[in-house]
């Protein structure tokens, strides 16, 4: 069996998050042969970032920032109370711009370039997934914007949107492998002029 190419060597990547879709990911950068680092941090948005990631950013070394967000819950709209709302769809925004600034600042304190990766659930409006889609739009937006203002400092920022980064996920292990081929793809220098972007990986 031939070994897997070693193009994330030598970087040191932050995963944070949990659940199948970002073990995924995070076998795939470590076969890719990046350092990773995990992180099963919960959002906690009224305290704002918790100390367990800012150590790890003061740690320093981190060149890839993984994020999955908040956990999400399948409800009907009409069975959706204003915390659950807000746990579900702010909470998981407010976690993914306060980890990407961190990191961002980091970065440009030491002169480096960086890449943040989100993953998010798939784009596709469903019965039960009204946060999961209002979540996916605003990240699609973030997405965009971060790139735009952190381009001219090397900081690249993309997401991946499927099926397989929402808390089900799909048990397909041809998916399931592109969805780590793609991610260790978009981290790396092969994708050095690719940001802003939200990539979906095909179902079936």
């Amino acid at each position: 069996m031939t070994p897997p190419v070693q193009w994330l060597a030598g970087r040191r990547a932050l995963i944070a998050g949990t659940g199948a879709a970002i073990d995924v990911v995070a076998n795939a950068l470590q076969r890719a042969g990046a350092q990773v680092i995990r992180s099963s941090v919960a959002a906690d948005v009224e305290d704002g970032i918790a100390e367990e990631m800012v150590r790890l950013f003061d740690a320093g070394g981190i060149d890839i920032l993984v994020h999955d967000g908040a956990p999400r819950v399948a409800r009907s709209a009409l069975e959706i109370g204003v915390d659950e709302w807000r746990t579900d769809v702010s909470a998981d925004i407010d976690l993914r711009f306060l980890h990407s600034t961190e990191y961002a600042r980091r970065c440009l304190a030491a002169g480096q370039g960086g890449a943040i990766l989100f993953l998010m659930p798939a784009p596709q409006p469903r019965t039960g997934q009204v946060a999961a889609a209002t979540v996916t739009g605003a990240i699609d937006n973030l997405v965009k914007s971060l790139a735009v203002e952190w381009a001219r400092d090397g900081i690249r920022v993309n997401a991946i949107a499927s099926r397989l980064c929402e808390t089900d996920g799909v048990e397909d292990e041809a998916a399931r492998e592109s969805l780590g081929h793609l991610a260790a793809y978009l981290v790396s220098d092969y994708a050095a002029y690719i940001s802003g972007t939200v990539m979906g990986i095909d179902e079936r």
